[in-house]
């Protein structure tokens, strides 16, 4: 879609104010760089603002695939917790591992784009809510070279397009199959 107006920004020079943290993991911020993940570490990222109707979200990313089974990167997008568990940290799959807290506790949109080396050059949409659906899978090239990466989401409507360095990775019209079309998160 074509770029509007921003609608939110963030260097992530600093600690993430505006950010809740889940999970294990030590985070560095550089003043020039921004936000970095300690190795051998586990964290989800959710927003404090909510985000609704038609939007884009681009950043940078530095890309190195990881060499660990069930490693990888992920966007969510719409995400909603459906289940309170109380401690934020037992609730998040990615802290815990646990997937079915993952698949029937969280509803979203998941775009896998850098997966641990033995996945390299695949990339994925997925869908939770009432299970974990696979939406879409490329074989497209993906965010693993050991580089900076621009990574573009676009979500309008039910429609999907995903791009790394410009280029087209995948595109997913969602109709409501595997679930009501998400909306905000």
């Amino acid at each position: 879609p074509p770029r509007g107006e921003l609608i939110y920004a963030n260097s992530f020079r600093e600690p993430p104010h505006d950010w809740r943290v889940f999970g294990f993991a030590r985070l560095e911020n550089d003043p020039e760089k921004g936000l970095f993940v300690a190795p051998e570490s586990t964290v989800n990222l959710w927003s404090e603002r909510e985000f609704f109707g038609d939007y884009i979200v681009e950043f940078e990313y530095w890309g190195q695939a990881p060499d660990k089974p069930g490693c990888g990167t992920f966007l969510q997008l719409c995400g909603r917790m459906l289940v309170d568990r109380g401690d934020p940290n037992d609730f998040m799959a990615s802290a815990t591992s646990r997937m079915p807290d993952y698949n029937f506790g969280l509803a979203c949109y998941h775009f896998s784009f850098n997966r641990r080396a033995q996945l390299r050059g695949r990339t994925n949409f997925r869908k939770t809510g009432n299970a974990f659906y696979l939406l879409s899978l490329t074989e497209s090239a993906t965010a693993t070279e050991p580089r900076w990466h621009t990574i573009t989401a676009s979500k309008r409507g039910g429609h999907f397009v995903f791009q790394i360095d410009g280029e087209f990775v995948l595109e997913y019209f969602d109709e409501g199959n595997q679930g009501p079309v998400l909306d905000g998160g």
